[in-house]
């Protein structure tokens, strides 16, 4: 819902953004799980960059405008912000960085191959989604997709290199990738010999990729 409200999340103001579905989706995402609250972050940075090129543009900057984002900041993430807190007290692992991961190919190959088993077929209208927002112009949503599928990305593949790939850590791209692949399948609704080509295709593809094979034993996803 927030990413395809891309663009009254990243430009409305905090008036109209309060009680719309980008607003509700954001609230909820960092209960759901604490890297949602990571999540939320990087999209509310997103939106501080947008709307604050936008007040500057307009020439609408005051006091009164940066205390209603502030609201925005404290209401999305103010919850979040402090059960992480809490939760490092309490002796949580920590999340340390390893940004020697950007020299390694292993660890680069282990997120890329990560990705397409976990993903599969849904890649082809995931990109096709996001060539045609481009092709509209339709800018705020791409770069809501963008940041979250990025800002993730580059939050766990920073990780420990046991942990990158791992597929409950990957889950949080997913909302990016079926965001773009929407847009790519909705292009096709009006033909539907080639809607239902394009679902068998993906129906084939997850049944191929699934994580479980007809004996019931489970493939090892980074370890998951």
């Amino acid at each position: 819902l927030l990413l395809r409200d891309g663009r009254r999340w990243l430009l409305a103001s905090p008036e109209r953004l309060a009680g719309s579905n980008a607003w509700w989706a954001a609230l909820a995402l960092g209960f759901l799980k604490d890297t949602g609250i990571i999540a939320v972050g990087m999209l509310w940075l997103a939106r501080a960059a947008v709307r604050g090129t936008f007040l500057t543009r307009r020439r609408e900057w005051s006091l009164p405008a940066l205390l209603a984002e502030a609201r925005v900041a404290f209401v999305t993430l103010g919850p979040g912000v402090l059960y992480l807190v809490l939760r490092a007290l309490h002796g949580s692992r920590p999340y340390q960085p390893h940004f020697g991961n950007f020299l390694s190919s292993e660890v680069w190959f282990q997120a890329v191959r990560s990705g397409v088993e976990q993903f599969g077929f849904l890649w082809l209208p995931a990109l096709a989604g996001a060539w045609l927002l481009a092709r509209r112009r339709a800018w705020a949503q791409l770069l809501a997709a963008s940041t979250l599928f990025g800002g993730m990305g580059f939050f766990h593949l920073v990780e420990e290199p046991r942990w990158v790939g791992l597929a409950r850590f990957n889950l949080l791209l997913l909302p990016a990738v079926l965001a773009l692949a929407w847009e790519g399948l909705g292009a096709l609704l009006h033909r539907r010999t080639a809607a239902m080509m394009a679902l068998l295709l993906l129906l084939a593809g997850n049944a191929l990729l699934s994580p479980v094979d007809r004996t019931g034993q489970r493939a090892v996803w980074g370890g998951s």
